[in-house]
């Protein structure tokens, strides 16, 4: 608080300010670890906290702790994987009290890529649910398969000679075309990859003949298949991030060949017909090798489909943030009942979106996940990925807040009251159903402007709870609920501009 003072005798211009604000040391002050600390795993588990006191002993997390002459003290805590808050008590009507939250264990940079960051367990309807939606392996493969150019599987066929007595026709393909509109097929899951059904109908085949019968005789023919059926196993397996899969030579079915040309040779469509139907297993057998490798590249085209989007936004859940994704695929698993596909990933900030520095995110070493549950397509992501999403959330100011806003009244007027961490909250395991979230040293202020002087306000939170994790059925995104008695350290700073040590020492 500043006033102005003088007496009567001097004259209004030369008044001089005097400083009236009241200031109070804090009775206890913790300088290491500084706010805000990333400490990396020791290896006697022991972190050093060092400080001043007005007293001759402190409690440091319960342990008294001596204060030297000059008023420091020197205690060794233990510290735990994840956040620590230290608790400095001095005793005493005159006593005081200060905590510092700080992060302990092994850290990530925010470039890291984490193995298993993502996993995905595909099962029943996510192969084929028979519903015609983009929405499953089946109907991916299916769409790529409509849009396929048959010419592009059938290019490579030699010129065939058919023979017969005192005839000979040779053939070669010049166009194919089908029914994308009635291309069929469909996925269902196997030991080591999966087994294919399809087919496509109203196949056209242009031809180029040349007919060899007193003369050769040169024209363009075309042959109807009605249905061409085909199944295979699919061998499916990671490799150098990405799934590859291999097929036996499908089992191709064709239906009746129908052959016109434009000859004006009696009895020549009849006779082509005839010889293409009595060649029709070896048409199969061609055609089959030419788009072996393709049936198993839409399936694996099929699943390297999943992936994270490189960009999202996190405004419609309420953070003012945005995490840029990468993902890789670095393993897969095919069974009886399904694909367990498993992705390295890294979240963290857009390019020049960074704000806040620190160590990085707290690795733990999460496993990954071994059972699944009982649904079509479900997802797990590490605890590690968890943690990394959230460092770069609060790397952003994404999880600053503005609890109350700023009002403006008669005589006086609030600032708004901010809330923001000085670190990124940590989440780890709590029980089998459970998670636990724990966020440090949550500085939260405000100031009180008057005509006489300005007034601060800031307290120091640092909190743990336990939280249960679903999916939100009315936007599908991860829910978090706070579950059992949350655990709060509360430190008051400042007070009206008075460290309040003395105020609330008693209690």
């Amino acid at each position: 608080m500043v006033l102005l003072a003088g007496c009567a005798s001097q004259p209004s211009d030369q008044l001089e300010p005097v400083d009236l604000t009241i200031r109070q040391k804090p009775q206890v002050n913790i300088a290491q670890p500084a706010p805000g600390s990333f400490i990396t795993t020791a290896g006697d588990g022991m972190v050093d906290v060092i400080g001043t006191a007005h007293g001759s002993s402190i409690l440091v997390n319960g342990h008294a702790t001596p204060v030297d002459a000059q008023g420091n003290f020197h205690a060794r805590i233990p510290a735990a994987e994840g956040l620590n808050v230290i608790d400095a008590h001095l005793s005493g009507l005159l006593g005081g009290e200060s905590q510092r939250a700080f992060l302990y264990g092994n850290f990530a940079r925010p470039e890291t890529v984490l193995a298993n960051g993502v996993m995905v367990r595909a099962t029943g309807a996510a192969w084929d649910d028979k519903d015609g939606d983009l929405d499953d392996f089946g109907a991916i493969a299916r769409a790529m398969l409509a849009r396929v150019d048959l010419m592009t599987l059938v290019k490579q066929l030699p010129p065939y000679t058919w023979t017969l007595g005192d005839v000979s026709v040779d053939v070669a393909v010049t166009k194919v075309a089908f029914d994308q509109q009635h291309a069929a097929l469909t996925l269902s899951p196997r030991a080591g990859g999966a087994h294919l059904d399809g087919g496509i109908q109203k196949v056209l085949v242009t031809l180029s003949l040349t007919l060899h019968y007193g003369g050769d005789w040169t024209t363009t023919g075309t042959v109807a298949v009605d249905t061409v059926a085909f199944n295979a196993n699919i061998d499916a397996a990671y490799k150098k991030g990405e799934i590859v899969a291999s097929t036996e030579t499908p089992n191709i079915a064709l239906g009746t060949l129908n052959v016109t040309t434009d000859l004006d040779f009696p009895g020549v469509d009849d006779f082509l017909t005839f010889l293409a139907n009595q060649f029709k297993d070896l048409i199969a057998k061609t055609v089959a090798q030419q788009i072996q490798s393709s049936s198993a590249n839409h399936f694996a085209m099929a699943l390297n489909q999943i992936g994270l989007p490189a960009q999202f936004s996190l405004a419609p859940y309420g953070l003012d943030a945005t995490l840029a994704a990468t993902d890789t695929f670095d393993g897969a698993g095919f069974d009886q009942q399904g694909v367990t596909i498993s992705a390295a990933t890294n979240f963290a900030w857009p390019q020049g979106a960074g704000v806040l520095t620190g160590a990085g995110s707290l690795v733990i070493g999460s496993t990954p996940a071994t059972s699944f549950p009982d649904a079509t397509m479900s997802v797990s992501v590490s605890l590690d990925a968890l943690d990394q999403a959230a460092f770069a959330v609060w790397g952003q100011n994404g999880l600053s807040r503005v609890v109350y806003p700023g009002k403006t009244y008669p005589g006086f007027k609030l600032d708004p009251l901010v809330a923001a961490p000085a670190l990124p909250p940590v989440i780890a395991v709590s029980d089998g159903s459970h998670v636990q979230v724990s966020l440090g040293d949550i500085v939260v202020g405000t100031t009180l402007h008057t005509w006489i002087a300005d007034f601060p306000f800031q307290v120091t939170l640092s909190g743990v709870t336990g939280v249960a994790l679903d999916i939100d059925p009315a936007n599908g995104a991860l829910r978090m609920t706070p579950t059992g008695t949350p655990r709060i350290w509360l430190d008051v700073n400042t007070l009206f501009g008075v460290v309040p040590d003395v105020l609330l020492a008693p209690l």
